[in-house]
């Protein structure tokens, strides 16, 4: 069994390693343009407009559309950290617990009191860039005077940051239970044979 008091505890990994991008259709991207932030948007919208100007134009087809982006592929490693009980594992934290690119393992149950427990994982930011484009109509006159509508595309391109992670979870792993009483609970995994209590 283990057991651990104190004001904070951090169990911390880190990782290593690099990473690469490739173009791909909109539709194959991870991005979910409708959660995009507003400003981000209007920003987009605007470059649009910008783009368009000069063509013969009456009208859009359309909203925007995210027609490619560049996707970034991970090749960072974890070199996790671990909090290893082979019975029971309790954490009596006054303050805060950081499980971060860490496991806290016991082969029965887990008990954590705390402020705040935060099991996330390192990311890294990297740039991407991400292609709209948004159709539209104009009229259309050939050499014989004859009037047809016609279809174009108007593209603008901007800049995102996307998130890149390691090939391992973070994680919070019980044979038996997990308890956890905390005030703010952060993101990340648990596995137990049992739900936690909050």
């Amino acid at each position: 069994n283990i057991y651990l008091k104190a004001n904070n505890f951090s169990n911390v990994g880190h990782i290593t390693g690099s990473h690469s991008k490739v173009w791909v259709p909109g539709y194959k991207s991870d991005i979910d343009v409708s959660k995009l932030p507003k400003e981000f948007l209007e920003e987009v919208d605007r470059l649009i407009e910008i783009n368009r100007g000069g063509r013969s134009f009456r009208g859009w087809d359309e909203a925007k559309r995210l027609t490619n982006a560049e996707k970034g592929i991970s090749n960072y490693i974890s070199h996790k950290s671990y909090l290893k009980a082979g019975g029971n594992l309790t954490l009596e934290i006054t303050k805060d617990v950081l499980n971060k690119e860490a496991d806290i393992l016991a082969d029965k149950n887990i008990k954590i009191t705390a402020d705040k427990l935060i099991n996330t994982r390192e990311g890294k930011d990297i740039d991407i860039t991400l292609e709209f484009a948004r159709r539209y109509h104009y009229r259309h006159r050939n050499k014989a005077g004859k009037r047809s509508t016609r279809h174009g595309d108007v593209y603008a391109s901007k800049d995102w940051i996307e998130t890149l992670y390691s090939d391992k979870p973070t994680q919070i792993v019980a044979g038996n239970n997990i308890q956890i009483i905390a005030k703010k609970v952060g993101n990340g995994e648990e596995h137990r044979n049992t739900a936690p209590q909050y």
